[in-house]
């Protein structure tokens, strides 16, 4: 997460200080298990680099005094360089990012183009892209997981898939939103995908309103070949309108699925849940971005 601290600190003394607060507020709340390392500098490709450098658990503030050295790297440990970047950068002869700070930034636009005159200013400490402080909402929302087990067994796939839809349904109603269109991918082996996308008159807001529509899918399709992969995603989000339903089942459908996820936030995980996901504890986990380095 980047926060941008201009004006709560005066220099980077002071921002150290805060990131120890900061580190030792979720070591009080969270317990010693979960660790975070920070990153502080002027720029936000500065910061996240000085995250991704920073000692586990550490903190690491690049400063114009000590940059060279931290720049004394390879360019392909740096966030936003791949293997297809770093390849054109080492055909440059720029091997580390400190050669990449020292490059001619006309050479590296008229042969990389923009991204490699972009390179050029990150690591010079110019600020190309902002910090929002305002929270942009989703374009979308989803989940997808590789299975530990490849099959064509449908009772083991939509237990699957209801967990997918489940933890889909929670993030949606969690930012208040509800969507316009459910869609589902099941790659098979072989290059095989089966695909659907729904666009409904209703609104969805519900897990059942994600999953019904794919389980209905999944179970009319024929699979010849095994399925290794599964997304789910809802599209068109908007904030929830409230707007009555003429019978108020739907109404009932998603004030059921609010208590049930304060239930399962209070007392943990899936304190009420489908008989589907029996035997899925393990099953598509939450994950957390780790650190490049």
């Amino acid at each position: 997460a980047f926060v941008d601290i201009t004006g709560w600190v005066k220099d980077f003394d002071e921002a150290k200080v805060l990131a120890e607060i900061i580190k030792h507020e979720i070591l009080i709340e969270v317990g010693e298990w979960l660790r975070c390392s920070v990153g502080i500098s002027w720029t936000k490709f500065l910061a996240k680099f000085a995250g991704d450098t920073a000692p586990k658990g550490g903190c690491l503030a690049i400063t114009p005094n000590n940059i060279d050295e931290c720049l004394a790297i390879e360019v392909a440990a740096a966030w936003g360089i791949g293997r297809a970047m770093s390849r054109r950068l080492n055909e440059l002869k720029i091997y580390t990012l400190f050669e990449l700070k020292n490059f001619d930034p006309q050479v590296l636009r008229r042969r990389l183009g923009l991204p490699g005159y972009y390179l050029w200013c990150h690591v010079n400490g110019l600020e190309i892209s902002q910090i929002s402080s305002e929270l942009v909402p989703p374009k979308s929302i989803g989940h997808s997981h590789c299975l530990p087990l490849k099959t064509t067994d449908k009772e083991y796939l939509l237990g699957v898939l209801y967990k997918l839809c489940d933890k889909t349904g929670r993030r949606l109603r969690q930012l208040d939103f509800e969507a316009a269109t459910v869609y589902g991918q099941f790659a098979c082996l072989y290059n095989s995908v089966h695909h659907i996308s729904i666009k409904r008159s209703d609104k969805i807001f519900s897990t059942n309103d994600i999953f019904n529509p794919l389980a209905d899918f999944l179970s009319k399709t024929a699979l010849t070949v095994a399925v290794f992969k599964m997304s789910v995603g809802v599209t068109g989000l908007s904030r929830k309108s409230n707007q009555l339903d003429l019978f108020c089942r739907k109404d009932k459908q998603d004030k059921l699925s609010q208590t049930i996820d304060q239930i399962n936030n209070r007392f943990g995980g899936y304190t009420i849940t489908s008989g589907l996901m029996l035997g899925m504890e393990k099953t598509a986990p939450d994950q957390i971005a780790f650190r490049k380095i």
